[in-house]
């Protein structure tokens, strides 16, 4: 479930299938221009993933060299981690235009490897790159437009700040959700803020069947997040139409039913439900 380096495990081999919420493909992807510190970072990070993911790849490769090919290792939706059931309010009626709760700065002090907690605290990580550019240029973007009413929340650490409940009745009164990378490309926000029907600026996602035709607004530099907002805040026939795709990808894709489906799918089994969950119907 934790894993965001996308390892087969070592005892894959031995069992029918084994589901993983980040998957088994590392993916990144590289910003423009090519050049720049931020692709830099997320260079380093990618060498050092790869790297500790060899040893997992080799002996799933190996160990399954001569049994049957099959889909053995089936990647599933993130979900969510800090949400629960609110009341439904539609896009009109939120009175929050742009919203992000969220930890900035992860300390490299949970690091084991000695290797990798040098080059945290020397170097900086991805996420932390990406979420300070997003706070330096967010306080910029609410002063030039005052009108634009812009709750954001920066925590410690993951987890903490607003409740659980708390957390989620802001997100069902927002309208556009910011969704910056996490550690790895992936992050519960983009999950949490989908569920609710929010519109969500996010980072690229990584290659998984969930985020075909993720009906999301990518954005590769958080410091030119003024003009990929405000077109979009300007346009509300675009907003409606994101809003409403967005609480069709929950419905189909993401939702535990439609991840049930999924699973017993790929798996071959009969399907689990008889219908599609109501597109309204945000709380399972």
């Amino acid at each position: 479930m934790w894993d965001e380096w996308c390892r087969p495990p070592l005892y894959a081999h031995k069992v029918g299938y084994v589901l993983s919420t980040y998957g088994f493909h590392f993916d990144n992807y590289f910003s423009k221009p090519a050049f720049s510190v931020y692709n830099a970072i997320k260079a380093f990070k990618t060498t050092w993933i790869q790297y500790n993911r060899l040893r997992f790849l080799l002996n799933f490769s190996l160990k399954t060299l001569f049994l049957p090919k099959r889909k053995q290792l089936l990647a599933i939706p993130l979900g969510y981690y800090k949400h629960e059931k609110v009341a439904y309010k539609d896009l009109d009626e939120r009175t929050i235009a742009v919203h992000f709760a969220g930890s900035i700065y992860a300390s490299s002090e949970k690091y084991k490897n000695p290797i990798a907690k040098f080059f945290k605290a020397l170097i900086t990580s991805p996420r932390n790159f990406a979420r300070g550019k997003l706070v330096e240029t967010l306080p910029q973007v609410a002063h030039r437009h005052p009108s634009v009413k812009i709750t954001h929340h920066c925590f410690k650490g993951f987890g903490e700040g607003l409740s659980r409940h708390d957390y989620s009745l802001e997100l069902m009164n927002t309208k556009i959700c910011l969704a910056p990378r996490g550690s790895s490309l992936e992050t519960y926000r983009l999950f949490e803020a989908m569920r609710s029907g929010c519109i969500v600026i996010a980072d690229r996602q990584p290659r998984k069947w969930c985020y075909e035709n993720l009906p999301v607004v990518f954005i590769d530099d958080w410091t030119d997040l003024e003009n990929t907002l405000m077109p979009l805040l300007n346009d509300p026939i675009r907003m409606r139409e994101l809003h409403e795709k967005t609480l069709n990808w929950w419905s189909e894709i993401a939702s535990p039913q439609a991840a049930a489906q999924h699973i017993f799918e790929e798996m071959g089994f009969l399907k689990p439900l008889n219908q599609k969950p109501n597109v309204l119907l945000l709380q399972e």
